[in-house]
């Protein structure tokens, strides 16, 4: 299986374990609803971060110190291979180890289309995975 394929694996692995329910909704305007849902947030990116900071760094040293060889191109390559392997480990590693925080509730806005279906706005989706996974705390 190919390292983007492994990827995209574990990717789907930490957000299908992700914990979230539906506490209440309330109607806004006809086919429109505000949902409260109540969220468990996870650490794997507040450990895993900083955890491949510190592994970039190796790798580099790494490579300033002679430890690849080849031509530039090939050690290039030796060193993008070796960040991803070491990248989706901590990725895997953290995520085997993660732990829950206190729940918090955060507000979707949901609107129902004209075909009977319902959307969610991309800035309402993006921001309940930024409280899922601790990302508002890392960004900087």
């Amino acid at each position: 299986q190919s390292m983007n394929a492994q990827y995209a694996d574990l990717c789907k692995t930490i957000f299908l374990g992700m914990r979230y329910r539906v506490k209440d909704y309330t109607e806004t305007e006809k086919g429109r609803y505000e949902v409260e849902v109540e969220i468990t947030p996870v650490d794997i990116f507040e450990t895993y971060l900083p955890k491949l900071a510190e592994e970039s760094e190796r790798l580099l040293a790494k490579a300033q110190n002679g430890e690849y060889e080849g031509s530039q191109e090939e050690i290039n390559t030796q060193l993008q291979q070796e960040f991803a392997y070491t990248a989706y480990n901590l990725l895997e590693s953290s995520y085997l180890n993660m732990t829950h925080k206190d729940k918090e509730t955060v507000i979707l806005s949901v609107s129902e289309e004209e075909n009977g279906s319902y959307s969610i706005p991309e800035d309402d989706i993006w921001n309940f995975v930024i409280k899922i996974l601790v990302l508002d705390g890392i960004q900087g």
